[in-house]
């Protein structure tokens, strides 16, 4: 078996099903180690480019590497640069908005809770909501969690620091409404907006995401079996648009959703129409209207025309596209649904997003909640 001058261990696949490799050795009595993405020879010839490097004096002692530094080049290619293009914009948003100026130049190894303390207080006083802070809070946490992994650092400064906690947003507060609301919408939305009614009532039917509904196309639908294949989704950051995703927020969202009669028959008349025209189309929600070579409806468009609904009928100026989703969580779970089974309906990564996001109480709900209060000592 070839030897080399460092260790070469298996690590568990990152979440894109990459294989991990870890990188150890040392020279001149200092530590050096770091992780490789892809198949074992190619973290063996990175192993042995870096261990060249370092003899050769142009890699420093890690230990002294500024976070600017460890950001941009460790951080960077083990963890950002596998993320979506939005997620990447993100994380280097964060950093030239809220680290760079009172971290970047700072050793990594020399930052204290203190100066986190001092940077999310900072935000604070600009007048930043808690939940941007509590998203500058999660990456920076995973960028010191990463460090500690790769033994540039012994802990993470991030486990003293308390994590934001974000105030009730208009969403939090969202008031389910009746059903006798909802047909109301859905027959101003026919009558007034026909172009946009089939992707708004399929939303209030199914309770799918603007992305996932807009990128449907006829071949995810299996009329018979009244299902649809969630495979891809719209990136509404991305220009030109419609930009397409093949993976979603998470793998819970590549699903196959089940749907109920009103959302197939949507379906199945838009298929029959598509099946007509001279040139059938290939999306499921199309417009005349659309400026692009799908004749793919805009996701922004698509708000506009909801919200002008809620304001002709009255309704919350809170009352959002995205509220239709909450109101599919919320019916389904007054009317009994099992929590698990709302959570993958809805493609939630974790139930907790659904019982504290999304099923929102009703006075019916709170009614029975106490009835039942009565039945715990009768004989029954």
């Amino acid at each position: 078996m070839k030897k080399y001058p460092f260790t070469v261990s298996k690590r568990r696949k990152n979440k894109h099903g990459i294989q991990v490799w870890q990188i150890r050795f040392q020279y001149n009595l200092k530590s050096y180690g770091f992780t490789v993405n892809g198949s074992k020879s190619d973290a063996i010839k990175k192993g042995l480019a870096h261990y060249q490097d370092v003899i050769n004096g142009f890699v420093s002692d890690p230990s002294n590497v500024t976070f600017k530094q460890y950001w941009a080049d460790t951080f960077n290619d083990l963890h950002i640069s596998n993320l979506d293009h939005s997620t990447r914009t993100e994380y280097h948003g964060n950093f030239s908005r809220y680290f760079e100026k009172p971290l970047g130049n700072l050793k990594l190894k020399n930052i204290k809770p203190l100066h986190i303390n001092n940077l999310l207080n900072d935000m604070r006083k600009k007048g930043l909501a808690e939940s941007t802070i509590g998203i500058a809070y999660a990456y920076l946490h995973k960028a010191f969690n990463d460090a500690v992994k790769n033994e540039l650092i012994a802990r993470n400064p991030m486990m003293k620091i308390v994590k934001p906690k974000a105030k009730l947003t208009k969403s939090d507060n969202f008031t389910p409404v009746s059903s006798e609301v909802i047909n109301q919408f859905l027959d101003y939305a026919k009558v007034n907006h026909s172009d946009y009614y089939p992707a708004i009532a399929f939303d209030w039917f199914t309770g799918l995401r603007r992305q996932e509904i807009l990128a449907l196309t006829f071949d995810n639908i299996d009329i018979d079996n009244a299902t649809v294949e969630i495979s891809q989704v719209v990136e509404p950051k991305m220009r030109p648009y419609p930009f397409f995703k093949s993976t979603a927020k998470t793998d819970v969202t590549l699903r196959t959703h089940h749907l109920s009669e009103d959302a197939v028959e949507i379906l199945s008349l838009r298929k029959l129409l598509n099946d007509s025209e001279p040139n059938p189309k290939h999306y499921v929600f199309t417009s005349d209207n659309a400026q692009n070579k799908y004749g793919l409806i805009h996701i922004d468009q698509l708000s506009r025309v909801f919200k002008k609904i809620v304001r002709a009928l009255n309704l919350p100026e809170d009352f959002t596209f995205h509220s239709a989703r909450h109101q599919v969580a919320t019916d389904l779970h007054r009317l009994g649904a099992n929590p698990k089974d709302i959570q993958e309906h809805l493609g939630h990564s974790t139930i907790t997003t659904t019982m504290n996001m999304y099923t929102h109480t009703t006075d019916e709900t709170k009614k029975n909640t106490a009835g039942l209060l009565n039945e715990r000592f009768s004989n029954e």
